[in-house]
């Protein structure tokens, strides 16, 4: 998406619903869409998920959620997602939903890790590699009774679209 025009469209809507004492920011996040910290008055969204989200409508949404939890935050003192928060979201054009990770955007793009299956080669993108052993969970599934198996542990390798070799 055109980050100008999403930025322009952020600040529009943070004071079309009072919001004139928070300022708007991009941040590098690539685990979560957007952010509201009522204390500091600061709505951000995430640089790398928005320049590659394909759906505008998708960020529209999550722009209003942020300025939900700033409304709530205002009102109360504090945000969560409860009833109350989720009332206001949506009398304000939000869906009201929590904003889940499974958005249209590419992730291979600007996830710094890639883990692949040994066995069906599913290619699954990370932020950071674990510390743990994972392993593909469609093959632990399917071949091992849906309990882990080191058979199928995962491969890691560093996202050669992100990490840029000397």
């Amino acid at each position: 998406m055109n980050l100008e025009k999403v930025r322009n469209t952020a600040i529009r809507l943070m004071r079309q619903h009072g919001l004139t004492d928070y300022t708007f920011k991009w941040d590098k996040a690539v685990r979560r869409f957007g952010s509201c910290n009522g204390r500091t008055k600061v709505i951000t969204l995430s640089r790398p998920m928005t320049q590659h989200e394909t759906n505008e409508r998708r960020v529209i949404n999550t722009i209003l959620h942020e300025i939900a939890h700033g409304l709530d935050f205002r009102n109360r003192g504090y945000s969560n997602h409860d009833a109350e928060w989720k009332r206001l979201a949506k009398s304000i054009g939000c869906s009201g939903e929590r904003c889940s990770s499974g958005s249209g955007v590419d992730k291979s793009q600007f996830m710094k890790w890639i883990a692949s299956c040994p066995n069906c080669e599913k290619k699954v993108y990370y932020a950071r590699k674990t510390k743990v052993d994972k392993a593909c969970g469609s093959c632990c599934k399917k071949h091992n009774n849906n309990r882990y198996t080191s058979k199928y542990k995962f491969n890691w390798e560093l996202n050669p679209k992100v990490v840029k070799y000397r």
